[in-house]
Protein backbone atom coordinates (compact mmCIF):
# COMPACT_ATOMS: atom_id res chain seq x y z
CA UNK A 1 0.00 0.00 0.00
CA UNK A 2 1.03 3.58 -0.54
CA UNK A 3 1.67 5.52 2.68
CA UNK A 4 -1.29 7.18 4.43
CA UNK A 5 -0.34 10.79 3.63
CA UNK A 6 -0.18 10.14 -0.09
CA UNK A 7 -3.40 8.14 -0.01
CA UNK A 8 -5.19 10.97 1.82
CA UNK A 9 -3.88 13.49 -0.71
CA UNK A 10 -5.06 11.38 -3.61
CA UNK A 11 -8.50 10.95 -2.09
CA UNK A 12 -8.92 14.74 -2.11
CA UNK A 13 -8.09 15.04 -5.77
CA UNK A 14 -11.03 15.23 -8.10
CA UNK A 15 -10.16 12.22 -10.22
CA UNK A 16 -12.77 10.65 -12.31
CA UNK A 17 -13.00 6.91 -11.81
CA UNK A 18 -11.14 6.12 -15.02
CA UNK A 19 -8.17 8.34 -14.10
CA UNK A 20 -8.09 6.87 -10.62
CA UNK A 21 -7.98 3.29 -11.92
CA UNK A 22 -5.38 4.27 -14.52
CA UNK A 23 -3.22 5.82 -11.80
CA UNK A 24 -3.42 2.82 -9.46
CA UNK A 25 -2.83 0.32 -12.29
CA UNK A 26 0.29 2.24 -13.33
CA UNK A 27 1.48 2.38 -9.71
CA UNK A 28 0.87 -1.35 -9.20
CA UNK A 29 2.65 -2.27 -12.40
CA UNK A 30 5.60 -0.04 -11.53
CA UNK A 31 5.87 -1.45 -7.98
CA UNK A 32 6.02 -5.01 -9.34
CA UNK A 33 8.62 -3.94 -11.91
CA UNK A 34 10.80 -2.19 -9.30
CA UNK A 35 10.57 -5.17 -6.93
CA UNK A 36 11.64 -7.55 -9.71
CA UNK A 37 14.44 -5.19 -10.70
CA UNK A 38 15.66 -5.09 -7.09
CA UNK A 39 15.67 -8.91 -6.92
CA UNK A 40 17.59 -9.10 -10.22
CA UNK A 41 20.17 -6.64 -8.88
CA UNK A 42 20.46 -8.56 -5.61
CA UNK A 43 19.74 -5.57 -3.39
CA UNK A 44 17.24 -5.04 -0.61
CA UNK A 45 14.67 -2.30 -0.18
CA UNK A 46 17.35 0.03 1.19
CA UNK A 47 19.88 -0.58 -1.59
CA UNK A 48 22.13 -2.95 0.39
CA UNK A 49 23.34 -6.16 -1.24
CA UNK A 50 21.48 -9.30 -0.14
CA UNK A 51 23.40 -11.54 2.23
CA UNK A 52 24.63 -14.29 -0.12
CA UNK A 53 22.97 -17.67 0.16
CA UNK A 54 25.10 -20.32 1.89
CA UNK A 55 23.93 -22.93 -0.57
CA UNK A 56 25.11 -20.72 -3.47
CA UNK A 57 22.95 -19.91 -6.48
CA UNK A 58 21.12 -16.67 -7.14
CA UNK A 59 19.63 -15.28 -3.94
CA UNK A 60 15.81 -15.08 -4.25
CA UNK A 61 16.08 -16.16 -7.91
CA UNK A 62 16.99 -19.84 -8.15
CA UNK A 63 13.62 -21.25 -9.21
CA UNK A 64 12.04 -17.99 -10.36
CA UNK A 65 8.85 -18.88 -8.50
CA UNK A 66 9.02 -15.86 -6.17
CA UNK A 67 10.13 -13.51 -8.95
CA UNK A 68 7.39 -14.47 -11.39
CA UNK A 69 4.66 -14.66 -8.74
CA UNK A 70 4.89 -10.93 -7.94
CA UNK A 71 1.69 -9.13 -8.88
CA UNK A 72 -0.56 -6.27 -7.88
CA UNK A 73 -4.23 -5.91 -7.10
CA UNK A 74 -6.43 -2.82 -6.97
CA UNK A 75 -8.01 -2.37 -3.54
CA UNK A 76 -10.69 0.15 -2.50
CA UNK A 77 -8.20 2.79 -1.35
CA UNK A 78 -5.31 2.12 -3.73
CA UNK A 79 -3.17 -0.78 -4.78
CA UNK A 80 -1.47 -3.70 -3.04
CA UNK A 81 1.41 -5.67 -4.49
CA UNK A 82 3.21 -8.77 -3.36
CA UNK A 83 3.25 -12.51 -3.77
CA UNK A 84 1.26 -15.49 -2.56
CA UNK A 85 4.36 -17.71 -2.40
CA UNK A 86 4.19 -19.31 1.06
CA UNK A 87 7.89 -18.90 1.85
CA UNK A 88 8.10 -15.19 0.93
CA UNK A 89 7.76 -13.90 4.54
CA UNK A 90 10.68 -16.10 5.63
CA UNK A 91 12.86 -14.65 2.89
CA UNK A 92 11.73 -11.08 3.54
CA UNK A 93 11.89 -11.06 7.37
CA UNK A 94 14.36 -13.89 7.94
CA UNK A 95 13.73 -17.07 9.93
CA UNK A 96 15.30 -19.97 11.76
CA UNK A 97 14.48 -23.32 10.20
CA UNK A 98 14.92 -26.30 12.52
CA UNK A 99 15.11 -29.96 11.61
CA UNK A 100 12.18 -32.10 12.68
CA UNK A 101 12.36 -34.91 15.21
CA UNK A 102 15.94 -34.15 16.30
CA UNK A 103 17.09 -34.87 12.77
CA UNK A 104 19.21 -32.85 10.40
CA UNK A 105 18.55 -30.58 7.48
CA UNK A 106 20.63 -31.70 4.53
CA UNK A 107 21.38 -29.46 1.57
CA UNK A 108 23.98 -28.90 -1.08
CA UNK A 109 26.28 -25.88 -0.98
CA UNK A 110 29.05 -24.70 -3.28
CA UNK A 111 31.42 -26.74 -1.08
CA UNK A 112 29.45 -30.00 -1.02
CA UNK A 113 26.66 -31.47 1.09
CA UNK A 114 26.03 -30.10 4.59
CA UNK A 115 23.95 -31.39 7.50
CA UNK A 116 22.72 -28.98 10.17
CA UNK A 117 20.21 -29.04 13.00
CA UNK A 118 19.05 -25.55 12.08
CA UNK A 119 19.59 -22.93 9.42
CA UNK A 120 19.26 -19.20 9.97
CA UNK A 121 17.87 -17.31 6.99
CA UNK A 122 18.94 -13.68 7.22
CA UNK A 123 16.31 -11.08 6.38
CA UNK A 124 16.36 -9.96 2.76
CA UNK A 125 13.69 -7.24 2.57
CA UNK A 126 12.70 -7.22 -1.09
CA UNK A 127 9.14 -5.88 -0.90
CA UNK A 128 8.00 -2.47 0.25
CA UNK A 129 7.93 1.24 -0.41
CA UNK A 130 11.48 2.57 -0.63
CA UNK A 131 12.73 5.88 -1.96
CA UNK A 132 12.74 4.65 -5.56
CA UNK A 133 9.11 3.56 -5.27
CA UNK A 134 8.04 6.88 -3.73
CA UNK A 135 9.76 8.78 -6.55
CA UNK A 136 8.00 6.59 -9.12
CA UNK A 137 4.59 7.23 -7.57
CA UNK A 138 5.23 10.99 -7.62
CA UNK A 139 6.30 10.79 -11.27
CA UNK A 140 3.20 8.80 -12.27
CA UNK A 141 0.97 11.26 -10.41
CA UNK A 142 2.68 14.25 -12.05
CA UNK A 143 2.27 12.73 -15.51
CA UNK A 144 -1.41 12.00 -14.88
CA UNK A 145 -2.13 15.50 -13.56
CA UNK A 146 -0.42 17.07 -16.58
CA UNK A 147 -2.84 15.21 -18.74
Amino acid sequence: MIDENLTAFLQHLLFDEQKSHTFWRKVGSQMVYLTQERIEQGVDLYGHAFVPSVRSGQTLRDTGQLFYSLNYQLVPDGVAWGTKVAYAPYLHYGATIKARNNGFLRFKTAYGWVSKKEVILPPRPFLGLGEQEKESVAKILTELLRG
